[in-house]
């Protein structure tokens, strides 16, 4: 998701981005369509390597200027609970806000 405001004389905009922590501390982007296709629990989006687990996860708003991040301006914390099926079951969550 990208929201474009006009800041002066340059453009900017926020941009929305997910990520999955493994226990091994591995981090995975996932896109903003496939992360909604998960939350749906369609047989089309799966991850089999978290079923049955609960995984981190960060939801990082960021703003961009001439499409390069710049600051980080809110982050979100989250726990999926994934079910057997592969999809996300259940999303709990801590939200920090202007993290800069």
């Amino acid at each position: 998701m990208q929201v474009n405001t006009k800041w002066g004389n340059h453009m900017s905009s926020v941009s929305v981005r997910f990520f999955i922590i493994t226990d091994d501390s591995e981090i995975f982007r996932l896109s903003l369509n496939k992360f909604e296709r998960l939350l749906e629990c369609t047989s089309d989006e799966k991850m089999e390597r978290f079923a049955g687990k609960r995984v981190r996860a960060a939801e990082i708003s960021v703003r961009l200027e001439n499409r390069k991040p710049t600051e980080v301006i809110r982050a979100i914390y989250h726990y999926f609970h994934f079910n057997l099926l592969y999809s996300i079951l259940l999303v709990s969550s801590l939200s920090l806000f202007n993290v800069s």
